[in-house]
């Protein structure tokens, strides 16, 4: 037995070798000293409990990077499987291509591939990483100005109307500011999801007003059936698809539709009516129309590839159309070198996805709550 094979068996702490990486932290305890795996994939498989990690059962965490000619795309790629096997069972692999093109010789700033957001899961249909959404203000009174923010950290925009790219997958709460001619100012926000688990599912609605009742045009989309709650602002509620109401006062109420599709996918919407007569403003956006935008090299997306018992390879590449699941990334760490002086990141990651064969005549649904991966990069 070798030095490196008895470092491995006795310890398993660090190790740095080819482009590997075995390692652990310790535990304090008052009574003894756990060492507790760093790298480790948790969640389940088809329902079944799948749990590994870097350390034990010979498992460690390779990592390194290549270059795609084809496409002139950084991939940066982690793999956790059994010690010095290439295609072993029971392995899982991440690749992430880089946010960019680049030149074969030109430095890769993984710090912007790396960020703690949602991303889009590879498919067979190259999904959209970019999404172009459309804002339409819906106001009453003389409207003088409007405000845009958009919940991705940018700067807000001040238009009646606007567009605005979101660069991630995600939940993003939108807020709508009115500055009207007589001085009021008045203020609507919704939180809307797009390309992520769920996201299918959207609550929509445009109300009529006639005197001092409201009627409804329903517009929601997910998978069926349908469960409607409604909210008119002024204590009544109702469960009815289209329920009609009267206002007992004037002034503006806000109703929010909140939805529930056979998935349990929830979405909510709010829209504002005004009752005559009132002074008050009323800012107001319709559901705002989505447009994701070309990926032709799969910029910004992940790719997850799992062996099973017999060798099998389920991949994401696999998935003949949109993936309907969610990839994110919630912190990021540098983590050194491996021995080939290629920089490591550290990731807490979570995701939920399924996988197929290569001739897509069996899938896997992985759903992994938690798990420390690690990539290297240039």
């Amino acid at each position: 037995m070798n030095n490196f094979e008895i470092i491995f068996m006795k310890s398993a702490c660090i190790l740095f070798s080819g482009m590997l990486l075995i390692s652990c932290e310790k535990k304090n305890d008052p009574i003894e000293v756990i060492e507790e795996p760093v790298f480790r994939v948790s969640g389940t498989m088809n329902g079944q409990p799948l749990n590994i990690s870097a350390g034990v059962d010979d498992y460690v965490m390779y990592t390194d990077y290549n270059f795609d000619n084809s496409t002139s795309v950084y991939e940066f790629n982690g793999s956790i499987r059994k010690f010095n096997c290439a295609h072993c069972p029971q392995s899982l692999n991440i690749r992430m291509r880089n946010y960019r093109q680049s030149g074969i010789d030109e430095g890769v700033f993984a710090d912007s591939a790396f960020t703690e957001n949602y991303y889009s899961i590879s498919s067979v249909v190259a999904p959209s990483v970019n999404f172009l959404m459309q804002f339409n203000h819906q106001s009453n009174g003389v409207l003088q100005q409007g405000k845009w923010f958009f919940g991705d950290g940018s700067l807000p925009v001040m238009a009646a109307d606007t567009q605005h790219i979101y660069v991630h997958p995600g939940e993003y709460t939108v807020g709508f500011i009115g500055y009207f001619g007589n001085g009021c100012t008045d203020t609507l926000v919704n939180t809307f999801r797009f390309g992520i688990k769920g996201s299918n599912c959207h609550a929509n609605f445009s109300p009529t007003i006639l005197g001092d009742s409201v009627s409804l045009l329903d517009y929601s989309s997910g998978t069926a059936p349908l469960n409607y709650f409604f909210d008119f602002g002024d204590g009544v509620t109702s469960n009815q698809w289209l329920p009609y109401h009267v206002y007992s006062h004037p002034g503006v109420y806000t109703i929010l539709l909140r939805v529930e599709d056979a998935e349990n996918s929830v979405s909510e919407f709010k829209r504002k009516v005004f009752v005559l007569p009132t002074t008050a403003c009323m800012a107001g956006f319709q559901f705002p129309q989505l447009s994701g935008l070309p990926n032709t090299f799969n910029l910004s997306t992940i790719s997850i590839e799992y062996i099973d018992a017999n060798g099998t390879i389920f991949s994401s590449d696999f998935n003949p159309g949109s993936n309907d699941g969610f990839f994110r990334i919630d912190n990021v760490e540098d983590y050194g070198n491996n021995s080939h002086g290629d920089k490591v990141k550290k990731l807490k990651i979570q995701f939920s996805c399924r996988l197929y064969n290569s001739t897509q005549t069996e899938n896997i649904d992985l759903d992994i709550s938690d798990a420390i991966f690690a990539v290297a990069y240039k």
